[in-house]
């Protein structure tokens, strides 16, 4: 099968939107793919570019999809009082990342296309957002095992 990137990248997206952790941090409207919005609400988030090594073998049509996850955050307030600093906020949005997505897995249809979907967190990055002096970056890189139906 054509296309597993797309295929996991989309599941990937899916899975996030849907699940209801990511969406107690997150707007499922500030979850993004490749390309945020001109001026994306904060708490967001989004993907990064897809690294693809095929499988392929004696019935065996898959591949194992790197994909960069990437949540921005800045400070939250209630009033001008402030509540959550960003660094806090930012690891926050990690940790209901990491629950959505390690060592979990799932049958997805895309596109007509089936396939059996594993994710696996490989390293994980907190830090001050360089673009961003009030702002913190989450980011990690989630192995993706597809493997074609």
């Amino acid at each position: 099968m054509k296309g597993l990137h797309t295929v996991a990248r989309r599941a990937l997206l899916t899975r996030l939107k849907n699940n209801a952790g990511m969406n107690a941090v997150v707007s499922r409207n500030s979850m993004f793919g490749q390309s945020p919005s001109a001026n994306p609400a904060w708490p967001f988030t989004r993907l990064g570019p897809p690294q693809v090594l095929p499988l392929r073998g004696t019935r065996l049509d898959g591949a194992a999809v790197n994909v960069g996850f990437h949540a921005f955050a800045k400070p939250r307030y209630q009033g001008s009082t402030m509540v959550e600093t960003a660094e806090d906020y930012a690891g926050r949005i990690g940790a209901a990342f990491e629950e959505a997505v390690d060592r979990s897995g799932e049958t997805v249809t895309v596109d007509t296309k089936t396939a059996r979907v594993t994710y696996q967190l490989a390293d994980i990055l907190l830090q001050r957002d360089p673009a961003e002096a009030d702002a913190y970056h989450y980011s990690a890189t989630v192995r993706i095992r597809i493997i074609a139906e």
